[in-house]
């Protein structure tokens, strides 16, 4: 069922943006022409390069201090700004447009590493000499054994404050 919707669906859509390709209008032309969209997309393709021109050529990088107004309103919020305060005094600060830059960091060639350094370490830096099952198992034992006496130590304490 639910493919069989999504199929409805695909073509609902495919006739929706075909269609006015094959409609014809009141003077017998279709309502749409591949000329005409052709005209648009250059059209929207001129605006978007002129748009972006724009924002690179407003928004380019400050090679000079720029200068902000900051305020302080009635509830103690600071206020920053480009214009001054309309409304009563504000302070006007410059800041530097290369003080948030930080230089790249060189990072030194690591590819020559040799293939010995490389097996002699396991990926975490621990290495495991003896695996013996059962000292594995005495020791998570005690290790519970460890928790289960400062719990109780924690409850006794906690027991004696109240």
């Amino acid at each position: 069922m639910f493919r069989f919707f999504v199929k409805l669906m695909a073509l609902i859509v495919v006739l929706a943006l075909a269609g006015p390709f094959f409609i014809r209008g009141p003077d017998g032309q279709p309502l749409l022409s591949f000329g005409d969209v052709k005209l648009q997309l250059s059209a929207a393709g001129h605006d978007i390069a002129t748009g972006w021109n724009r924002l690179t050529t407003r928004f380019g990088h400050a090679d000079e201090p720029l200068p902000v107004y900051r305020w302080k309103d009635a509830d103690g919020n600071w206020h920053y700004s480009d214009a001054a305060n309309p409304a009563g005094e504000s302070e006007l600060i410059y800041i530097d447009p290369d003080k948030n830059v930080i230089p790249g960091i060189d990072i030194p060639n690591t590819q020559a590493t040799s293939v010995r350094s490389v097996q002699a370490k396991p990926a975490n830096g621990i290495q495991i000499k003896n695996l013996n099952p059962a000292q594995i198992l005495n020791d998570a034992r005690d290790a519970a054994k460890t928790m289960e006496e400062r719990n109780a130590e924690i409850r006794e304490r906690a027991d004696e404050e109240r």
